[in-house]
């Protein structure tokens, strides 16, 4: 039964290419149903990307807060003034 398994594998690493194979329609075909929908309402209502921040602080519109957050090196939205 060892002889048989280790004939079988051998035939298998030989014969079988088990490299991956990751193309573009890997995770989202062009020829999908769900994803030509999705790119029909993407093009009928266009739309801006949007950021949600989550901010923990008592009081968000004090002067302080924001010249801390305008100055903030992680900042990575600018605001419109």
């Amino acid at each position: 039964m060892v002889v048989i398994t280790g004939v079988l594998f051998a035939l298998v690493a030989t014969f079988v290419d088990l490299k991956p194979v990751v193309d573009q329609n890997f995770f989202f075909s062009t020829n999908d149903p769900g994803t030509q929908q999705t790119k029909e309402i993407e093009r009928r209502f266009p739309s801006q990307p949007e950021v949600i921040l989550a901010v923990s602080s008592r009081d968000i519109s004090s002067p302080r807060y924001w010249d801390e957050f305008k100055n903030s090196p992680n900042a990575s939205i600018r605001l419109m003034a």
